[in-house]
């Protein structure tokens, strides 16, 4: 259904998205015209989370004890999804602070290179990297990563998860979060 809906949810996402990174991003992708499959897919993912802003929030407790909210932004969004780095050495440094930090590391899609042009692209679970040839392919991998070991989606991103399994795997499950844009836009793209 991916293939099918491409054109639409591109349309939806262009209609609908604010933040000036994302558009920015997409709009050069779409002015493209020999853009790869890779680099256009690639977009896509990224600017959904634009599309589905996160309003999850996070409560902690700060050096002094106090309670904190965090709400997570856009960019959490994207990182907790896809980690984009120049070099696999990048991908490395990152990966070992996440690594180093309280939040355990999920499956995540990897890139090296960049979103518009990625020259290598890998599926990280549980401290091994996975190489795929499309980010499509990578996408599914570790969606049933999530689905095979009954891992949590990051809250930072849980809507976009929440999309890409109810559009393009048409599972609803018992204990998923409610979004009512996320049905919007599903019926919109039917």
């Amino acid at each position: 259904t991916y293939e099918k809906s491409y054109f639409k949810l591109v349309q939806i996402i262009d209609d609908r998205i604010k933040d000036p990174s994302c558009r920015k991003l997409l709009e050069s992708m779409m002015n493209m015209n020999n853009a790869t499959e890779n680099y256009k897919n690639a977009t896509v993912l990224y600017v959904l989370h634009a599309l589905f802003v996160p309003t999850t929030k996070k409560t902690f407790t700060d050096v002094n004890g106090r309670k904190c909210l965090h709400k997570f932004s856009i960019k959490d969004s994207q990182n907790k999804f896809i980690v984009v780095a120049n070099t696999a050495i990048e991908i490395e440094e990152i990966l070992k602070i996440r690594k180093n930090g309280k939040d355990p590391i999920q499956p995540c899609l990897l890139i090296v290179g960049t979103i518009s042009n990625p020259s290598q692209i890998m599926v990280y679970f549980d401290e091994s990297k996975y190489v795929f040839f499309s980010i499509i392919k990578a996408l599914d991998m570790c969606f049933k990563i999530y689905h095979l070991f009954n891992i949590e989606y990051p809250l930072e991103s849980i809507s976009v998860w929440l999309f890409i399994q109810r559009f393009f795997y048409n599972i609803r499950l018992p204990y998923d979060k409610p979004c009512p844009l996320i049905k919007q836009i599903i019926s919109e793209l039917k």
